[in-house]
């Protein structure tokens, strides 16, 4: 990565022959850099698309008569704040990120350990849990304790290699897109009293995080994991403020 010229072609190439990476150990300095540049263009894309969100909200308003979505999304933060308290820039800044990355982009290395985490934190979601809130005395969370181990050690025990490589060559571009658009999608639950005929809105509105998965994918596989998790954080610190 010399120049902005070879990022763009690097993020550019991503996008259009997503393949599997071995990741190559670089110094702090070239990871460093790296993130900076992910950093920027990715803050520059999410500014652009705010202007495309503002005047798709303003069509929506209109033609629409609702409650503006753009207010709805700002209108989260204070809930949160109830909830977690002095807490809530962690909560946003840190445990956050780091889950929405265990659960999106842990397991693009294709390793059966992480594949497993993935299922049993998704499937723990999925009986409308929270890892941030234990219950043992409610039944969904005991379910999803439950079937979400079952998966973790279905995964571990039933998966071989043969398939995690036809997953690397033959299903791996599936598994980028996928993760980018789920990705996007997950934050319509930002928005309060959906109504699901006015869809096509709320999936314009996730672009902000769409422009988000591309970057924070991009360095997860060229640089690492963490290297992810930092520029979410960083990402959200900012929108924190």
């Amino acid at each position: 990565m010399n120049n902005d010229t070879t990022f763009l072609s690097s993020v550019h190439h991503f996008l259009t022959h997503p393949q599997y990476y071995r990741i190559h150990k670089h110094s702090i300095y070239y990871n460093i850099k790296f993130l900076l540049y992910s950093f920027l263009l990715c803050a520059l894309g999410i500014i652009l698309s705010g202007g495309f969100i503002l005047l798709i909200d303003k069509l929506f308003v209109y033609y629409t008569n609702n409650e503006s979505i753009y207010q709805q999304i700002k209108s989260t933060t204070p809930p949160l704040r109830n909830t977690f308290g002095v807490y809530t820039f962690v909560v946003i800044v840190f445990i956050g990120p780091f889950f929405e990355e265990v659960l999106f982009r842990l397991p693009l290395d294709i390793r059966r350990t992480h594949i497993s985490i993935f299922f049993f934190i998704l499937i723990f979601h999925l009986f409308g849990n929270s890892i941030l809130q234990i219950k043992l005395t409610e039944i969904s969370y005991i379910f999803g304790l439950i079937f979400g181990l079952a998966s973790f050690l279905f995964i571990q025990l039933f998966t071989n290699e043969l398939t995690l490589n036809k997953i690397k060559n033959d299903y791996y571009s599936y598994c980028i897109y996928a993760s980018i658009l789920s990705f996007s999608l997950l934050h319509i639950t930002n928005f309060k009293n959906i109504q699901y005929k006015y869809f096509p809105f709320y999936i314009l509105l996730t672009l902000p995080q769409f422009i988000m998965g591309i970057f924070i994918t991009h360095i997860r596989l060229k640089r690492g994991f963490i290297w992810g998790f930092i520029l979410h954080a960083l990402i959200n610190t900012i929108s924190f403020l």
